[in-house]
């Protein structure tokens, strides 16, 4: 108990001989340096601070159950298919995928026309022989079916 009250004092005593400072950096006399290395800027030309969006903020999409919607949407210079399903219930899912294949149509999203894949379906050699179909099944006679019994 002793070593208690006397570390108490001790703090108290400390701190009441040292100012109290609200910034982390304050003059701590009224004299100041020619040379000083702490320089106080002020912020007047930059732009205004934009509101600061916390989780709280957001807003779950609005998706029927068992629906699904889709956009292309810009992100950072990039076409991007943004689909939102909400197909098994809860809170909607949002997918965001490239959009190299899907075009804008107005408001609705098409499939652009598919891309080559450079095979020449014409061309022929000498080292696969022709393949032909194979026939179909023989058809049943039915007047002629027995049916084996033991």
């Amino acid at each position: 108990m002793r070593r208690f009250v006397l570390t108490s004092m001790i703090l108290a005593a400390s701190a009441a001989q040292s100012p109290a400072f609200a910034s982390s950096i304050d003059f701590a006399s009224k004299f100041t340096a020619d040379g000083s290395s702490v320089v106080q800027m002020t912020c007047a030309h930059c732009p205004p601070l934009g509101p600061q969006i916390s989780k709280r903020q957001y807003v779950v999409p609005n998706v029927a159950p068992g629906a699904q919607s889709a956009e292309i949407v810009d992100v950072d210079g990039q076409k991007k298919l943004k689909r939102v399903e909400s197909w098994l219930g809860g809170s909607p899912v949002v997918f965001m995928t490239s959009a190299e294949g899907w075009a804008t149509k107005g408001s609705t999203i098409v499939a652009s026309a598919p891309v080559s894949d450079g095979v020449d379906l014409d061309a022929t050699t000498a080292a696969v022989a022709q393949v032909s179909v194979p026939a179909g099944p023989a058809p049943i006679n039915q007047a002629s079916f027995e049916l084996r019994l033991k």
